[in-house]
């Protein structure tokens, strides 16, 4: 007998990244929301089976979840990221963007255990969560200025409030063996049953040099360039100390 597939919903799915390695993987995704219309059309054209809802998940009512997401397995979301981003950080200072918009943004995280409220009104949470967001996500805090991770400790006993057994891990897509890039995700997985464990990555790391020709042309001078982007590659050069990280033009 073959082994049922589980079905998965994808908040925040953007054009379909997460949807599509869920179903390489083995996982049906079969709702989408998003609050982005192309953004959806696209994922709609890449997963014509999904069920696709436009929807902006911060003005949406818990029963709402309830009545429109079909019985799934794994609750798939990766809230908006850029008010816990370092690329975030203001004028090179280091300090994450404090504006109303980064509040916002750092609010969507509360959709999650709003759905959580809906499905669990139909008595239906699903199995699994699987959530990503940058690594510092987890320093998300009551108050901009800080990072002390109190916000985040709160979001995640909330989540535990469902029942769930949380597993948090950093993952680097460079450490996969085929992305030449090194891009640091956070992800976090709860479960209604046992612990899931989540294994760190065992193909070789693959840094840039292997699709980057630093002698193909000029470069734009770092000194040109903005001060968030000039901060970057400050940070860059002292992480990887006398590495060549670019080359600057006369």
């Amino acid at each position: 007998m073959a082994k049922k597939r589980l079905r998965a919903a994808d908040m925040f799915a953007g054009a379909g990244g997460m949807t599509t390695g869920a179903e390489q993987s083995g996982i049906d995704v079969v709702a989408a929301l998003n609050h982005a219309e192309l953004a959806l059309r696209t994922h709609e054209r890449n997963h014509p089976k999904t069920k696709h809802l436009e929807c902006d998940a911060q003005q949406v009512d818990p029963r709402w979840y309830r009545d429109v997401i079909p019985d799934i397995d794994v609750l798939m979301a990766s809230p908006a990221c850029q008010g816990h981003s370092d690329a975030a950080t203001k004028g090179g200072t280091g300090k994450r963007g404090t504006a109303k918009t980064h509040e916002q943004l750092r609010a969507t995280a509360l959709t999650i255990t709003a759905a959580l409220d809906g499905l669990k009104d139909r008595r239906a949470l699903p199995k699994l969560l699987v959530i990503e967001n940058v690594p510092g996500f987890t320093q998300w805090s009551h108050t901009p200025d800080s990072k002390d991770g109190s916000q985040y400790r709160w979001w995640i006993s909330g989540i535990e409030g469902y029942g769930y057994k949380v597993t948090e891990a950093v993952l680097n897509a460079a450490d996969t063996g085929v992305v030449p890039q090194d891009r640091k995700r956070l992800f976090i997985v709860g479960s209604l049953k046992a612990k899931v464990e989540i294994p760190p990555l065992e193909g070789e790391h693959v840094g840039f040099d292997c699709c980057v020709e630093l002698d193909a042309g000029d470069w734009t001078p770092v000194s040109d360039t903005s001060g968030q982007t000039q901060d970057r590659a400050k940070r860059g050069r002292k992480k990887l100390e006398d590495k060549e990280v670019r080359r600057e033009t006369p």
